[in-house]
């Protein structure tokens, strides 16, 4: 009888972001969970740039049944939704002078930032 090795999302994740470390990748989280989350359960995230897409519950939120073709949808509505998010953020980095990563949640001091300069 053969061995099966059941995947976790803390085995299979790691194991990932690992083949990917010696490559130019970007990871996009879409979670309600803070920072300090994955910070503790995937510390080889702090391997690679980092861009949080929208925090808000509502995008993360499920009901109870079903829940499978919700999310489905909901997956491939916020993977759909990604190009024009990047075009934004990259059009908005360019704007203010700053590196992509620093942009979400510091819109109000970017903008006084340029106004100042």
């Amino acid at each position: 009888m053969e061995e099966v090795e059941v995947l976790t999302t803390e085995t299979a994740v790691p194991r990932e972001l690992g083949l990917h470390e010696n490559k130019f990748c970007t990871v996009v989280l879409s979670s309600s969970k803070d920072d300090s989350y994955f910070d503790i359960y995937l510390p080889k995230l702090a391997n690679f740039p980092v861009l949080s897409f929208s925090k808000a519950k509502s995008a993360n939120t499920l009901d109870v049944f079903p829940w499978q073709s919700q999310l489905a949808r909901k997956m491939l509505a916020r993977y759909l939704s990604l190009g024009s998010w990047l075009d934004r953020l990259h059009a908005l980095a360019e704007y203010f002078d700053i590196p992509i990563g620093h942009i979400e949640g510091d819109q109000p001091l970017l903008f006084a930032r340029r106004l100042v300069q």
